[in-house]
């Protein structure tokens, strides 16, 4: 299944369907402190969102991933690192099926722990030199359906992560550059 972002941008966007269905709604607090991850439920009508986690991030304690059954994670142990110089992240999702996240810098790929690729995330395109311009989405297989929650969220903490360091980058490096001119 493809979730298309509505922005460019993970921290405030929905992920929407093939069809046009916003499936899951995720909004940041100004400051980025708190991402919350909204889930559509359908059934009678009107179909409404209600809360799936909010993901807390902190600067001097863990980041945290407090689910709306109301258990409380600590986003790098629930997301283990591959090792000191990784860039994977492995999570057992409710399932108890395990999976890892890895990343050359600009797509994220997830496998089950067995092996078969899973899911991946596609950046956006302009368009230019051929290409169908398209917003970032992120691919997932049917295969695993049962555990979307558990890959969405994973993936929005990541992805927001990534976000995160890339802006606080330039603005170092745009900081330097005004300070050697």
């Amino acid at each position: 299944m493809r979730f298309i972002y509505s922005t460019n941008y993970i921290n405030n966007t929905g992920l929407v369907d093939d069809y046009g269905r916003q499936l899951y709604q995720i909004s940041s607090s100004t400051w980025g402190r708190k991402t919350t991850v909204h889930k559509l439920v359908e059934g009678s009508p009107p179909a409404s969102y209600v809360p799936l986690a909010a993901i807390r991030r902190h600067n001097w304690s863990p980041d945290t991933i407090e689910w709306s059954n109301g258990t409380t994670f600590d986003a790098v142990r629930w997301l283990e690192t591959g090792g000191i110089f990784s860039s994977s992240r492995s999570f057992t999702a409710t399932s108890q099926q395990r999976y890892k996240w890895r990343t050359d810098g600009s797509h994220w790929v997830l496998e089950k722990a067995d092996g078969p690729q899973v899911a991946q995330s596609h950046n956006r395109s302009l368009g230019i030199f051929g290409k169908t311009r398209h917003n970032p989405y992120l691919d997932i297989s049917n295969d695993v359906a049962p555990d979307f929650d558990d890959i969405v969220v994973s993936y929005v903490y990541l992805k927001t992560r990534q976000e995160t360091q890339q802006r606080r980058r330039r603005s170092a490096a745009s900081a330097y550059a005004a300070s050697t001119v």
